[in-house]
């Protein structure tokens, strides 16, 4: 800060060190953790709950936040669709302190789900109408989880063709062995 009168300056206060000079900005931040039940895979059923837990940092104590998200599919980077409708679900809140949780719950029907899905959940939080934090990130594990219809066979276990596979080299060579055999005791 400086004085001046007129030309002259009169009074310079400019000290880094000066706590009465000093404003400390905090900047809020957001992180979310998708599950159903606890896990981040489940099988299909009619009736899905998936928990979304919003870690904050750095909100105003007493001060009302509202948490909005919905449900993206990964695989098309588009909103999942539930009947033709988003699945979305939002939380109001007034934290007690800076730094907390808060739990977004999205019900939704997933008797729909035919193959294994992949569903991120997008979050804007906002204080009165502005949008102050969004965590939207398809590719975040976080965000993510992943829900099949039950007896759906897993991908990449090759194990019971591979003993088919051996299964029938052995009856292949064997078969090779007693041919080879008889056409031998024939000669004799």
């Amino acid at each position: 800060e400086s004085l001046s009168y007129g030309e002259k300056e009169l009074a310079v206060h400019a000290d880094l060190n000066d706590a009465g000079q000093t404003v400390i900005i905090k900047v809020p931040t957001m992180h979310t953790t998708a599950t159903i039940n606890g896990k981040k895979e489940a099988t299909t059923s009619e009736k899905l709950t998936l928990e979304d837990v919003v870690s904050y940092t750095n909100l105003v104590v007493g001060k009302e936040y509202v948490v909005k998200g919905k449900l993206m599919d990964k695989s098309t980077g588009k909103p999942y669709l539930v009947n033709g409708k988003e699945v979305t679900a939002e939380t109001t809140f007034k934290p007690e302190a800076p730094d907390g949780e808060v739990k977004v719950t999205f019900e939704f029907d997933g008797s729909g789900i035919t193959t294994k899905t992949s569903l991120v959940v997008f979050e804007s939080m906002y204080e009165g109408n502005l949008e102050i934090l969004v965590h939207a990130d398809i590719e975040d594990s976080d965000q993510t989880v992943t829900i099949d219809k039950p007896g759906t066979p897993q991908t990449g276990d090759n194990a019971p063709t591979q003993f088919i596979i051996l299964g029938i080299l052995a009856l292949m060579c064997g078969a090779v062995f007693l041919i080879a055999y008889l056409r031998g005791r024939k000669r004799d």
